[in-house]
């Protein structure tokens, strides 16, 4: 089963249609064009018509983003208008040779010839023209051709475009998307990853260093839990799993897995016990530390400040050592390659930039509410937490242990904190390849199960890791 780390392919294969899920092994999804793979797009850019021809890749019936959805529809559209360009999709799902498991889903196993089909078709400059994040299960894989130089810088575009521009698009989100200066994609939606915790607790400072953790730790009430759990295993999960990718460097190629803030956090985790040998059942009844969590709305957002006791929460994020923990995480994007030819990058901006308008982006919303991500479109965002601030002042009951609780709804307060919150994230969350990912996280294993020590670790992953990350995007 795919690692739930990568969640902007899970997110984004769940957007793509409501009605097939990602992991679906139905072929009963309609066929989509195929071009050859040994063709270039760049040498094969008019059709018969005169059309300027542009490649998509798609994962054909791996997610049945052809056979429906609002996405298939943009295309048809697309395709329809007298715009002198027509898409074709580059079908990857014949590259899956692996089985499907026991809910009929694709395998991590499977789908890894799949991610690397594709990015070897884009670092050759064939076949592809449009690279959707979402056609990797592997999403590392999207960020390591981004550093490869493989994808266009879309500034040039996005500054002059009349209507998907910085002036209608939250600039704070692109400037973030930035690698070196360079906007080598252009992101639809986004979900804010943090840690959480109640501020008598954890203090009132938004963002926190390894060290200001331990501190609070030690001053935690005897019995404390982490995120109820109080065994290594969970503790690297919960405080270090998600925040990995702040110790590589894609700009240079490089990771830094022997700093001695890595080292802390994990001799922190060392000072755990060890696992049980079985899975522990979650203790809630003992004071909790922190919690990972995901913002990915307001009315959400507005729930995870509530709670049963009142108290107040604050979002310290990963610990860090500049003390900015917290990730924007990019639920949907679109990349071009950088060796199409001018006129196919023209084109493809001409419908990928259709994803961001404010006609998509309100249709996103209002298909799934307040319950999937947050609108790159500045406008649509104001609308939305416009409609949802409406509510504010009335009750909203819920039922908790056969009692009816009045928990609100999300109002100005809470708009004023979260506008703060995300205007002070500058770093975004992306997923480590799989193969990098799987060295760190079976080192760190051996110590939380075969005690080996922090600095053995750290050694270890960093020789490595750095090597593997040096080839991929040196």
């Amino acid at each position: 089963m795919l690692k739930l780390r990568n969640l902007s392919f899970i997110l984004s294969a769940a957007f793509l249609t409501a009605s097939a899920a990602a992991c679906s092994n139905s072929t009963t999804a309609q066929k989509p064009a195929e071009v050859n793979a040994s063709s270039s797009s760049a040498d094969s850019t008019s059709s018969a018509s005169g059309d300027v021809i542009i490649t998509m890749a798609d994962l054909g019936k791996l997610n049945q983003v052809n056979s429906s959805g609002k996405k298939g529809d943009m295309l048809k559209a697309f395709n329809e208008a007298d715009n002198g360009y027509q898409i074709v999709l580059k079908d990857y799902s014949s590259y899956y040779k692996g089985e499907f498991d026991e809910s009929g889903c694709v395998t991590e196993e499977g789908m890894a010839d799949v991610c690397d089909q594709i990015a070897l078709d884009i670092i050759k400059g064939e076949a592809v023209d449009i690279i959707p994040m979402y056609s990797f299960s592997d999403s590392g894989k999207f960020f390591s051709l981004l550093k490869k130089g493989a994808f266009m810088d879309l500034t040039p575009f996005v500054e002059k475009d009349p209507v998907v521009n910085t002036s209608s698009l939250d600039s704070h989100i692109l400037d973030i998307c930035k690698t070196n200066g360079k906007l080598n994609y252009l992101p639809v939606g986004y979900t804010i990853d943090t840690l959480s915790g109640f501020t008598k607790y954890v203090g009132d400072k938004e963002n926190w260093s390894m060290n200001e953790l331990i501190d609070r730790w030690n001053a935690m009430p005897e019995g404390s839990t982490f995120n109820g759990h109080t065994s290594k295993d969970y503790v690297y999960y919960d405080l270090l799993r998600n925040s990995l990718s702040s110790f590589i460097d894609l700009g240079s190629a490089s990771c830094s897995f022997d700093s001695p803030e890595f080292i802390n956090i994990l001799e922190f985790i060392n000072g755990f016990a060890s696992p049980l040998g079985y899975q522990e059942d979650i203790n809630w009844n003992s004071p909790q530390f922190v919690s990972p969590c995901q913002i990915y709305g307001f009315n959400n957002f507005h729930e995870l400040l509530w709670n049963e006791q009142n108290e107040p929460i604050t979002f310290v994020g990963y610990p860090t050592q500049d003390g900015k923990g917290s990730y924007i995480n990019v639920t949907d994007a679109y990349a071009l390659s950088a060796f199409s030819a001018p006129e196919v990058q023209q084109g493809a901006w001409e419908f990928i930039k259709s994803f961001a308008d404010e006609e998509y982006q309100t249709q996103m919303m209002s298909e799934f509410g307040d319950e999937f991500c947050f609108p790159v479109n500045s406008s649509v965002f104001q609308k939305t937490e416009n409609d949802i601030l409406a509510n504010a002042g009335k009750e909203n009951y819920i039922t908790m242990q056969d009692n009816e609780i009045n928990i609100g709804f999300y109002n100005n307060e809470e708009h004023e904190r979260l506008t703060k919150f995300i205007n002070s994230i500058d770093r975004i969350s992306f997923d480590i390849e799989d193969d990098v990912y799987n060295i760190i996280n079976e080192e760190i294993l051996k110590m939380v199960f075969d005690g080996a020590s922090p600095e053995n670790v750290a050694s270890n992953i960093q020789n490595r890791a750095s090597i593997l990350i040096s080839e991929k995007n040196g």
